[in-house]
């Protein structure tokens, strides 16, 4: 007796096993290729996000030690017997021999738009622009009051060796603001005469144009576009001109 056995469970032909034998396969691959994508993202992002960080933490770093070597060079100018002299004997002589250290300074430094002596009465007494080739000293029947503007009074109330930092802003010369805009950072200290007597204070102007080109500058070599707002919101560098 010869007996035949058809292949009756070949799955090739029961398209509906077929499909019930590799679903759930091709369903385990889809998911595993779902989550290894999602690690792989957020592997990226982890890296933009360190590398953001590091840029940041640089920008702010330059900016620290920028700061910082402007309180030590006010500091400087502050403790000068040249400056102690002045504000001892107010007179040509003194004036003549402080604006020349002021100018020398100023030409050496190329950070700094005005240093000035403001009097207790608010009154400018000495100062120095910066210009090129050469700072110049402003002529006595140009100085100005600034017993009305906010650094002065912010400036003069602190005590000995306490130091001023104003906002971000724009200088203003005669009550309006200079064109071309100059971005600027004003940083003051009181100053005292040898019988301990308040003489005003000692302002410095600094080109706050410089900074935001170092924090540029600290951006340029990575992936990243440096914003920079103050404590108001307001841009200081955005990612326009315009901003």
């Amino acid at each position: 007796m010869n007996i035949s056995l058809s292949d009756q469970s070949s799955p090739l032909k029961h398209p509906g096993r077929l499909l019930l034998l590799f679903l759930p396969i091709a369903l385990l691959i889809c998911i595993s290729m779902y989550f290894i994508r999602m690690i792989e993202l957020e592997r990226i992002h982890d890296k933009h996000a360190q590398d953001a960080h590091e840029a940041v933490s640089v920008s702010t770093e330059s900016i620290g030690r920028t700061l910082q070597g402007i309180t030590r060079d006010l500091r400087y100018l502050s403790d000068d017997i040249g400056m102690q002299q002045m504000l001892d004997q107010t007179d040509e002589k003194h004036y003549i021999n402080q604006s020349a250290d002021w100018i020398s300074f100023s030409h050496n430094q190329q950070t700094y738009d005005k240093i000035r002596w403001i009097d207790e009465n608010g009154m400018e007494r000495l100062r120095i622009n910066y210009a090129i080739p050469k700072p110049i000293r402003v002529p006595a029947a140009e100085l100005q009051s600034k017993r009305e503007r906010y650094f002065f009074a912010d400036t003069f109330k602190l005590d000995a060796r306490e130091i001023f930092v104003s906002p971000f802003d724009l200088n203003v010369e005669n009550d309006e603001i200079e064109v071309p805009h100059k971005p600027t950072i004003r940083f003051g200290t009181p100053v005292f005469d040898s019988k301990g007597k308040k003489r005003g204070i000692l302002l410095l102007n600094y080109l706050a144009s410089d900074l935001v080109t170092n924090f540029e500058r600290s951006f340029r070599s990575g992936k990243h576009s440096g914003w920079l707002v103050n404590q108001d919101g307001y841009w200081l560098k955005g990612p326009s001109k315009d901003d």
